[in-house]
């Protein structure tokens, strides 16, 4: 098997370095297992091996070293060449499997998929939310949506959706300032808290508490936290949509339940000056962004930024925004029809590119 459907179980390592029983091992594989741009059919690879010793690389699952491609002639410890060949299908899952000399029997192993490249003339239809209830709904009108935000569909039905439209792109949701999932158990010192030791509950889940962005490791476990959920879902999504991006927190003055809140970001009970605050966090949520970049430099990004006229941080790293009240204020004449216009369209002027900005719809804000 040359390339493989992504709708398959997760059956390899995104990049195996585990040492073989003989103690032989592969290091260092890279690119890491990735997101590639529309129509990449090479990538150059590296790696490290325990000894000095000749490797080879396929795509086809079972192929013995002999008949791989050679990556050099000489016996060296480090490895690297161009693999030929990967599928611009976006519906394929390319594995690189590789094998050495010193142990044949040991495989290593990357995935790859290029991303598709922005679809459709205008008008583009995009979902957020409620795109796994289009899909469970009325399947023939989810295959019409172009993108989809934080849809809540998992791998292999997305794989189906991609199937009946390969430039689809997906983008599942994650909470860029706190946890995204309430369930999972993270050093205590990972969260923020208030002068009185407490955590800080920002939405009525049980669990969802704001993380302390001040702190470079937390926005480096909340980047590294996405880019090993598209790799452990076979590179089936194309990016992420971080929800809940703010750039300051000091205007975070009471909880989800409406107690009163000071912010204590070293947990001493002393609360934070304002502007000392804004500065360490938004260091932090630049960090987290600018991270998650650097690991998958060729994923969708997208988000609830809401910042008119964009950021030119967010507009250096994000693919584009989700503005969520934008149209409606205009509406209700609390907001320039200039504005919103100016802000969508820097996206795709300024913004990395492809611009994929969209613009929502809501009902009138005292409802909304």
């Amino acid at each position: 098997m040359r390339a493989t459907w992504f709708t398959l179980p997760l059956l390899f390592a995104p990049a195996l370095a585990t040492a073989a029983s003989t103690g032989f091992s592969i290091t260092n594989l890279a690119p890491a297992s990735n997101l590639l741009p529309p129509g990449t059919d090479s990538v150059a690879v590296s790696f490290n091996t325990s000894e000095a010793t000749t490797c080879g690389w396929s795509l086809n699952f079972g192929t013995p070293l002999s008949s791989m491609t050679p990556l050099e002639a000489q016996p060296t410890a480090s490895h690297q060449g161009l693999v030929t060949g990967l599928s611009t299908d976006t519906r394929v899952l390319n594995v690189v499997y590789i094998q050495c000399a010193a142990d044949p029997t040991f495989t290593g192993y990357l995935q790859y998929r290029d991303v598709p490249a922005r679809n459709g003339n205008f008008p583009r239809i995009g979902s957020i939310w409620v795109g796994w209830y289009v899909w469970t709904t009325v399947p023939a009108q989810a295959e019409q949506i172009q993108l989809f935000l934080g849809a809540g569909i998992d791998a292999a039905d997305t794989a189906t959706i991609r199937n009946a439209e390969p430039s689809v792109i997906v983008m599942p949701s994650f909470n860029a300032t706190s946890q995204t999932d309430p369930t999972q158990v993270l050093p205590d010192d990972y969260y923020l808290y208030d002068v009185n030791g407490n955590k800080i509950q920002n939405w009525p889940t049980p669990g969802s508490y704001l993380l302390n962005l001040t702190k470079p490791e937390v926005a480096a476990f909340l980047a590294n936290e996405a880019y090993q959920y598209l790799v452990t879902n076979n590179l089936a999504y194309d990016g992420i949509f971080w929800d809940n991006v703010y750039l300051s927190i000091s205007w975070y003055t009471t909880d989800v339940f409406g107690n009163p809140v000071e912010i204590s970001s070293n947990n001493d009970g002393i609360p934070d000056a304002p502007a000392t605050l804004d500065a360490a966090w938004r260091a932090g949520v630049e960090l987290e962004f600018q991270t998650f970049r650097q690991l998958a430099p060729n994923a969708y990004m997208s988000g609830h930024l809401g910042q008119i006229p964009p950021d030119p941080g967010e507009l250096a790293v994000f693919n584009g925004d989700s503005l969520v009240f934008d149209a409606v204020n205009v509406r209700e004449g609390v907001l320039p029809f200039s504005s919103l216009w100016q802000t969508y369209n820097e996206w795709f002027s300024a913004g990395r590119q492809p611009g994929i900005a969209m613009v929502q719809s809501s009902p009138p804000n005292q409802i909304a």
